[in-house]
């Protein structure tokens, strides 16, 4: 299967992803992500999973179709409760709320998380949820992508084994990587956000409330005239 087939954003997960034995592709919705990644070489073998029996169906469907069933296996299960310490080296999880991803991370059984070598996330909302519960399950931000796709914006994260704290919550929010890498989309999606919390603060009654987004302003603007 061509890479043309992966949307920008899946695209973006791919590249992200170092090379690893086997990959968890957890959500894996229609089967594509496994598919390339194995044609691709960056991986031997995937396990793609899906807690939906319709979208895993037309997974295995498409696994088949390029003779690959020898080489990724479709499992039903909820996040990733249905694997087993030492089975996957390598994880992605996108296409949810940041909430669930957080959840799927925290309620993994023991020895799973700690088994992976790397961890692709791409949350769809709520990242600065994504970002404290890798902090707080002992895991570091390694690299951070934002792209936009189709008219959307999404943030992508890659995460490996280390301690890491971010001192100021704004980071949790925005994050920092982006702004040390110069990513121009994120730099230009950063300034409409900055022209929009300028409209909400203006907007605000509430003197916290409009202190809070001032703040928030304030911040983004710093960063983004950062030149470290």
């Amino acid at each position: 299967m061509p890479a043309r087939v992966l949307s920008d954003r899946l695209q973006t997960v791919l590249d992200l992803l170092p090379g690893c034995h086997t990959l968890a592709d957890v959500g894996c919705d229609h089967g594509y992500l496994s598919i390339e990644a194995v044609h691709s070489g960056k991986v031997l073998q995937a396990i793609a999973s899906d807690i939906r029996p319709g979208p895993l169906a037309a997974a295995q469907a498409h696994i088949h179709a390029e003779k690959l069933s020898d080489r990724i296996q479709v499992r039903l299960t909820n996040g990733l409760q249905g694997f087993h310490p030492g089975e996957v080296d390598g994880c992605v999880i996108c296409g949810m709320g940041g909430m669930m991803i957080r959840t799927i991370l925290e309620e993994a059984p023991i020895g799973v998380l700690e088994g992976l070598s790397s961890l692709i996330l791409q949350p769809q909302t709520e990242t600065d949820e994504v970002r404290r519960a890798l902090h707080g399950l002992g895991f570091r931000i390694c690299e951070e992508r934002f792209v936009e796709d189709r008219g959307k914006y999404y943030t992508i994260l890659r995460a490996e084994h280390g301690a890491e704290q971010y001192e100021d919550p704004f980071a949790y929010i925005y994050g920092i990587l982006m702004f040390r890498d110069r990513n121009p989309v994120y730099r230009h999606w950063a300034e409409q956000r900055i022209l929009k919390l300028a409209d909400w603060s203006e907007a605000a009654r509430d003197p916290q409330q409009k202190l809070k987004l001032e703040q928030e302003m304030r911040w983004l603007a710093a960063r983004l005239s950062d030149k470290d």
